[in-house]
């Protein structure tokens, strides 16, 4: 299945594109997990952990450092590997970088060096390659405790150790200096049960964790350094991949969305207290997908109207546009409130549905597309009856959360001439706030696009960027890798400015700091004896 196919299912329109209804039904009933295929989902989840955040936001581009990117090191290596949390795998030295790495014999977690002409690695942990084909098992790299301290989990069936034969979460220290390791802690985890997702806040020294266990979702912190692991909040719900907890960039609350009777909405917990409470519950409106300002001071969410003459906070009450696994993106508002539940803005654009919101990267400022509902499009499909019609986004807009600016349309969603489909996906908002980064899909052509509030949108590149929370930013510039069939080109992209870094034969940004930027040839597949290329940026002069 092809990137674009997976992020239409999910994300565009859904009239020809939503293979699985019962999957919807089952979440609305929340009446258990679908069992086929879960080991493979675990691995995606762990393999694809990216929501580390590198603690409170601050104005990128107020820096007194010049940028200068230019190359650092460079050079060979083999096998494959990945890399968990891209913007925590370098040491705070900026010295080393840790990896997940393997080939056909060796499944390794390493430390490779980032100065030097060759690749000088060393490695913590490892096990065969056998033990990984005969049983779910993955290393996964929580954080750097210090220049010498790597924090990691062994998570899966343990091979050795005081657990070996258990299936659970095993929190390693390992000292790098002397080649040692202790465990700091042991959690069960049964089949079916998993670490969902990770945290460091580098600011507090805490690693936060979301478990999947049989008793619910909890919610655990481990300071990086005594070793010490509290639990902060169990009995959290499971509703599959859609109970999503996020923490705050200074990693003081999670929010998230519960759909529970009597006890609906997006709650606020406090990481400190354990307390929770509601910050936007459901009642005449629904909101859901919440998201951190990156300063930490708002929360802005999806919101639908109830259904005409429903009652109640079930989820069938409302106007929700279902996807495979849960509610798209898509709504007639987004709601932005600070901490304490005080509405700062209520985002509208009349006769329009909104979708995809982003939020800047280093401002109060939100772009999001907009679109109307197709008529030519049948809510009685034959094929897939029930489900509401398409959806055509035809706008991209930008506003300023400031609860009082209106949203600004920065440009049309362009239609094909011959009939074919037109998608557009919101990728960031640049550093300050001025105008998005999106892209743009025309029948079988990709292209990056940059608009801006009274400009004419500007063509970046051929090819498609992916988005996400871990996108690196240095200064006034975020760095971007766009993407068109087996070159990727990577670019430093400023408002208005956009600057062409490298360009490979496929890569992507493997790690970063706030000087250091690790770009990879090397590909994931574990098993391969495979060639690639590491290059390492430094940013400023």
């Amino acid at each position: 299945m092809s990137g674009l196919f997976k992020r239409q299912v999910n994300r565009g329109p859904i009239r020809k594109m939503m293979p699985n209804k019962g999957a919807f039904i089952k979440w609305l009933s929340f009446k258990g997990l679908p069992g086929k295929g879960l080991t493979a989902r675990v691995l995606a989840t762990v393999i694809l952990i990216a929501g580390v955040i590198s603690g409170c936001a601050r104005p990128f581009w107020k820096t007194s450092r010049t940028l200068s990117p230019h190359v650092l090191s460079s050079f060979e290596v083999s096998g494959g590997y990945w890399i968990s949390s891209p913007d925590s795998s370098i040491s705070p030295d900026g010295k080393k970088m840790v990896i997940v790495k393997g080939d056909s014999k060796r499944y390794e977690l390493v430390v490779m060096a980032l100065e030097g002409s060759g690749p000088n690695m060393a490695v913590v942990d490892s096990v065969d390659r056998q033990w990984t084909a005969d049983n779910f098992f993955a290393y996964v790299p929580l954080a750097w405790a210090s220049d010498s301290r790597l924090i990691y989990a062994r998570h899966g069936w343990q091979k050795d150790g005081a657990h070996a034969g258990k299936r659970g979460l095993s929190i390693v220290a390992a000292n790098i200096a002397d080649k040692s390791t202790e465990e700091i802690y042991f959690v069960e985890l049964p089949q079916g049960c998993y670490l969902r997702d990770q945290a460091f806040i580098p600011g507090k020294g805490k690693i936060y964790m979301t478990l999947s266990q049989t008793t619910g979702n909890s919610i655990w912190e481990i300071d990086v350094k005594t070793g010490k692991m509290r639990l902060v909040k169990d009995g959290l719900p499971v509703y599959g991949d859609l109970f999503q907890a996020k923490i705050s960039p200074d990693g003081s609350h999670y929010v998230y969305s519960l759909y529970e009777e009597g006890r609906a909405g997006i709650y606020i917990l406090d990481v400190a207290t354990g307390e929770e409470r509601p910050l936007l519950p459901s009642g005449d409106t629904m909101s859901f997908y919440p998201s951190w300002s990156p300063d930490g001071r708002y929360v802005a969410a999806y919101t639908v109207e109830r259904v005409p003459g429903a009652s109640g906070t079930s989820i069938p009450s409302y106007q929700l546009f279902p996807a495979e696994d849960g509610p798209l993106p898509l709504s007639t508002s987004i709601t932005v409130v600070d901490k304490q539940g005080k509405l700062v803005q209520e985002i509208r654009v009349d006769g329009r549905l909104l979708a995809d919101f982003q939020w800047a990267k280093g401002s109060p400022a939100i772009g999001f597309v907009a679109g109307i509902v197709d008529k030519d499009s049948s809510s009685s499909d034959e094929t897939y009856p029930g489900y509401p019609p398409a959806i055509i986004r035809d706008s991209l807009w930008l506003v300023t959360v400031d609860g009082k600016s209106a949203p600004v349309k920065i440009a049309d969603v362009p239609k094909d001439g011959s009939g074919g489909q037109v998608y557009v996906d919101p990728v960031a908002v640049d550093v300050k706030g001025e105008g998005v980064f999106y892209n743009l899909y025309v029948s079988q052509e990709r292209s990056l696009w940059y608009a801006a509030k009274g400009k004419e949108p500007v063509k970046v590149a051929d090819g498609s960027m992916t988005s996400g929370d871990t996108t690196p930013v240095y200064g006034n510039a975020l760095v971007g890798a766009a993407t068109l069939g087996d070159k990727t080109v990577i670019w430093l992209l400023q408002p208005g400015k956009f600057q062409k870094l490298a360009e490979y034969d496929g890569a992507y940004i493997a790690g970063f700091n706030d000087t250091l930027m690790v770009v990879s040839t090397l590909g994931y597949d574990l098993s391969q004896q495979a060639k690639g290329k590491v290059t390492v940026f430094k940013m400023f002069k």
